[in-house]
């Protein structure tokens, strides 16, 4: 599938034009096991045509629980088969695993209609059955986004352990991807706009403070762009600072680009028939989910004070 980029916009573009809600057709079609061999169950194809999915779906404004499947299903790859599919998060210090067992609480998980959780604690991945014995979930309030989340309360809940050194790091690229995918249609939704709309007899664009804000927003995709460039998943004394300085960076353009958006959009942005606040709300979710920026900075501090500025720039840009 890696020659098959431009299809796979196609089939984005054309799923979600005809149906806004288009998860059910997209596991059909296995575009949640995109990048693991047929050979063990899934659709063949690597890491980039999966990355070229998830900024498909996002570019047309759609949320799908994409990411956590095909996490989930890369992390199982190697175990049972199964036609259900993986909700994520990070398990919290307060959760206990006694004798392959879990017991905690864990909050704002998302309820996609996952059927079981994958919980990443340091280098391991937790499988933990959402039916399972002593699982209880209860509904909570919803994501900025509109997304449906969920408490998951474990007491002794059986869990099976795989390793979840590479699917984390996974998890951390496809959220950071998808943010900057959403980042880039609301900068195309502005740059639209502003050329088009009037204002004292000629475009927004020509007035030099609104060109200095769309050309702010263009410069932070870029920064955002470079950041992930650097992250290379197969180098795994390396990822994990590199996802870190992009989760910060990426968190950043995002931020800028959607405060942007709606402030050179004005009213028209808040409209529920215009398309920028699907954009904008999946940017703020995806921003404060999974590794939060506190966690990212502290991986970034511990590395400067353990081997002092050089260590951490020498890390960062792949000179050691």
């Amino acid at each position: 599938m890696s020659d098959s980029t431009e299809e796979l916009r196609h089939l984005a573009r054309d799923l979600t034009a005809n149906d806004p809600a288009p998860w059910a057709q997209m596991r059909e079609l296995g575009l949640d096991r995109v990048g693991i061999d047929e050979d063990r169950g899934g659709s063949g194809g690597d890491v980039e045509d999966l990355v070229t999915v998830v900024r498909a779906f996002a570019a047309a404004g759609v949320l799908t629980p994409l990411v956590d499947a095909s996490v989930g299903a890369h992390v199982r790859a190697d175990g049972e088969p199964r036609t259900g599919y993986g909700a994520l998060a990070h398990a919290p210090a307060t959760l206990v695993a006694t004798g392959g067992t879990l017991s905690g609480t864990l909050e704002d998980v998302p309820d996609s209609g996952a059927d079981h959780l994958v919980l990443f604690r340091d280098e391991d991945a937790l499988v933990v059955e959402l039916t399972g014995p002593g699982v209880r979930t209860t509904p909570s309030a919803g994501s900025v986004a509109g997304e449906s989340l969920m408490a998951v309360t474990l007491d002794g809940s059986p869990c099976i352990r795989f390793d979840g050194g590479y699917g984390r790091s996974l998890w951390e690229q496809l959220e950071l991807e998808e943010m900057l995918a959403h980042a880039r249609a609301a900068l195309d939704l502005t740059r639209t706009w502003v050329k088009q709309r009037q204002q004292f007899g000629r475009p927004l664009v020509a007035l030099p403070a609104v060109a200095a804000r769309l050309a702010d927003m263009a410069v932070q995709m870029r920064l955002g762009e470079a950041a992930l460039v650097r992250v290379d998943l197969s180098d795994a004394d390396h990822r994990a600072h590199r996802l870190a300085s992009a989760r910060l960076v990426v968190a950043q353009c995002a931020t800028v680009v959607a405060r942007t958006a709606h402030q050179l959009h004005g009213a028209m942005g808040i409209t529920a028939e215009y398309p920028l606040h699907r954009h904008t709300t999946a940017i703020w979710s995806r921003r404060d989910r999974a590794r939060h920026r506190s966690q990212a900075r502290t991986l970034l501090t511990t590395l400067a004070l353990r081997g002092g500025e050089s260590a951490l720039w020498d890390d960062l840009t792949g000179r050691r």
